[in-house]
């Protein structure tokens, strides 16, 4: 058994809110918070049983470059065109009510059954680098 601290801000729902619908007040306060406690944006947030801010890993990211990538041109490209339709994409998934930017290495995964060795994460790296995204991770 593990311990497990929980925090609730209760405020009346606003005009056009109901008790279950997200507070405008509440995630700018939570936003606002969240800037004041973590000011500098250079990180990546890695899940690894908990979530947790990493340095190390957004440094990484940030020297990522197709040189590094053992690949033919045109797979490199097909990879950067395919991560930008996917971001740009975010409206389609919003219609369908899917998910957005949830997989973004599953769908890598599916279009290109990379084999062990072909630097699927480099990849992953330089192509989310290029379109200037900001990245969760997953250890």
């Amino acid at each position: 058994m593990g311990y497990q601290q929980l925090q609730y801000i209760l405020k009346e729902p606003a005009e056009g809110e109901t008790v279950m619908s997200g507070n405008g007040a509440t995630d700018k306060l939570i936003a606002t918070i969240g800037v004041w406690q973590k000011p500098d944006d250079k990180y990546v947030y890695v899940y690894d049983g908990f979530w947790q801010m990493s340095r190390p890993l957004y440094d990484e990211i940030q020297k990522a470059n197709w040189d590094d990538v053992i690949l033919n041109e045109d797979m490199k490209k097909t990879i950067t065109g395919l991560m930008h339709k996917f971001f740009d994409s975010e409206d389609i998934y919003k219609d369908l009510g899917v998910p957005w930017k949830r997989g973004v290495r599953t769908i890598l995964r599916s279009y290109f059954p990379f084999p062990i060795g072909l630097h699927l994460r480099r990849s992953y790296s330089t192509a989310l680098l290029e379109t200037e995204k900001p990245s969760l991770s997953k250890r």
